[in-house]
């Protein structure tokens, strides 16, 4: 195998490029057959690497729990889950081979309190374990697991910085400025 390092992303074979890549797309759409088969992304993975990535999106204990665990069928765009356990098999798939960036749209739109905490925890890990990590958010609770923090404003860049320094930002009022139409 040729190595990529150095290379341009689009000289990359479309599965090395694909390995290194993790997605969660806001709207999860599972394909039919089985839990293991969506976490390892319709390939024959093992169940190792399939069990590792399911316990780092923290939803392993929720698939022992569905009536055939991983075996589980899914159904149509994972119609027989419900909307939080999509999302976090979404989230497995998206970790299953280890990638180095991982790109998370929305990642705790339908999660209970239990589901975000397993969000969060898993932001942590892939933190620690040196993942880069691109989240898309409306929701203020993944802030304090950001580094830096971007804030666009109708498509354009309004604030970016630190995550601190940011936050702080959108803490205080906004300021706007009203010109008298008699001035």
């Amino acid at each position: 195998m040729l190595s990529t390092v150095g290379c341009p992303s689009k000289q990359w074979q479309p599965e090395l490029l694909g390995a290194q890549l993790g997605y969660l797309p806001q709207d999860v759409e599972l394909f039919p057959g089985t839990v293991k088969e969506n976490i390892s992304r319709m390939s024959h993975g093992d169940d190792e690497s399939v069990i590792e990535a399911a316990r780092k999106a923290g939803a392993h204990e929720m698939i022992l729990h569905l009536a055939n665990g991983y075996d589980t069928e899914v159904g149509a765009g994972g119609a027989a889950l419900s909307g939080g356990q999509r999302q976090r098999i979404g989230l497995a798939r998206a970790l299953y081979g280890k990638p180095r960036l991982v790109i998370l749209d929305e990642p705790n739109a339908n999660l209970d309190a239990e589901g975000e905490n397993a969000l969060m925890d898993c932001l942590q890990g892939l933190k620690a374990d040196g993942v880069t990590l691109l989240v898309v958010s409306h929701k203020r609770t993944l802030l304090s697991a950001a580094d830096k923090l971007l804030v666009l404003a109708d498509g354009a860049v309004a604030l970016f910085g630190p995550a601190q320094a940011v936050a702080a930002k959108l803490s205080q009022p906004l300021v706007t400025t009203v010109k008298s139409a008699t001035a």
